[in-house]
């Protein structure tokens, strides 16, 4: 599963806005300019930027204070993102909604849905489990990235893939599977 078309344009819109703001501000990355969609832009720059702004999530209330025009739902899906949920997960399964990541450090299971194309089409079942870099956010009723997943060139044996599924059963069961944030 992945965001509607409408619902992609309002991410990119919001979230490459906040980081021409930050650029704006700290003058990062002289070239990043304003784009209004991804195509295109360095991976690289895009990073620096988000670890720029998940290092300080107040510089959300400056954007959105600095926007005009903006409908009240849309400030509300951009100020839920100070709840944003980053770390180092595993992706151990791809279900019909949402992609499963694990966060074994605090034994939570989350479902995240990706933003162009679903997660799977990106990371087959066949690699999974997959140790990924991410930053999780709130979306509506959703979870997603922030349009960098980083995967790690790591390989699992079977004695830890049986971990992470024994960990992904037993989580699930008491505590399910987190599909939104609050």
């Amino acid at each position: 599963m992945a965001l509607s078309p409408n619902e992609r344009k309002i991410f990119y819109s919001h979230f490459l806005g906040l980081l021409s703001h930050i650029n704006d501000k700290y003058n990062l990355i002289p070239s990043f300019g304003h784009p209004k969609n991804p195509e295109g832009l360095c991976i690289e720059e895009i990073i620096t930027l988000k670890n720029k702004l998940w290092g300080n999530v107040k510089i959300i209330d400056k954007y959105v204070d600095s926007i005009k025009k903006i409908p009240k739902e849309q400030i509300q899906i951009v100020k839920e993102w100070k709840k944003k949920i980053s770390g180092r997960f595993i992706i151990v399964k791809h279900l019909k909604n949402y992609s499963v990541f694990l966060d074994s450090e605090n034994d939570l299971l989350y479902g995240v849905i990706g933003l162009n194309n679903p997660i799977s089409d990106l990371i087959p079942d066949v690699m999974l489990p997959v140790m990924a870099d991410a930053v999780l956010l709130p979306f509506n009723d959703v979870i997603i990235y922030d349009s960098v997943l980083y995967t790690l060139n790591v390989q699992f044996g079977p004695h830890i893939r049986k971990t992470f599924k024994e960990q992904y059963t037993e989580i699930k069961k008491e505590k399910g599977i987190i599909v939104s944030i609050e």
